[in-house]
């Protein structure tokens, strides 16, 4: 994301701070982390932005350290996966405060 976050484990769990760090921020928690959800069909997720103005944000949905689906999210986020658009407003929440 950018820099370290915290938050709500949706799949249920409730990750100590190091897990956190290690698993939910790096992603590839499959096999690694027991909230981790089998029927999950990305392993991470990865943010880009292209464009400042007007603001083009990229994301890549990634299995096995290769990419599943990628595409661009309009601002303010409005995705259908409600996970996605959470994880991309907080990469552009760590973006705009890491810009200053």
């Amino acid at each position: 994301m950018g820099e370290a976050w915290s938050g709500v484990c949706r799949a249920g769990g409730e990750p100590s701070a190091e897990q956190q760090f290690e698993l939910c921020n790096r992603g590839y928690a499959r096999g690694r982390c027991e909230s981790f959800p089998n029927s999950c069909l990305a392993d991470a997720v990865r943010f880009s932005i292209t464009c400042e103005e007007p603001l083009r944000l990229i994301y890549i949905l990634e299995k096995n350290h290769a990419p599943l689906e990628h595409g661009e999210l309009d601002t303010p986020i409005q995705a259908t996966n409600e996970t996605l658009a959470v994880q991309a407003r907080a990469f552009l929440s760590s973006h705009a405060r890491l810009r200053g």
